[in-house]
């Protein structure tokens, strides 16, 4: 099976949680730079911000961000 590639912004913000996403925002500059909702099942659990509060590495699959227009 073919490994899943990721795209990763560091220093990341959760602003928001609902059961199914996350409000990330990320540095000024970042392709987060505008908060954005992302799908919990679009993390990867080597994320570190996980849940409201949280700041860290948002590490996504490539899917979603090549939908979101940030590669």
């Amino acid at each position: 099976m073919k490994e899943q590639q990721t795209f990763e912004v560091e220093n990341c913000e959760v602003i928001s949680e609902t059961e199914g996403a996350l409000l990330v925002q990320g540095p000024k500059g970042s392709v987060l730079e505008t908060a954005e909702w992302i799908p919990k099942s679009q993390i990867t659990d080597d994320s570190e911000g996980f849940e409201k509060d949280t700041e860290g590495l948002l590490i996504v699959t490539e899917w979603i961000a090549k939908k979101k227009d940030w590669i």
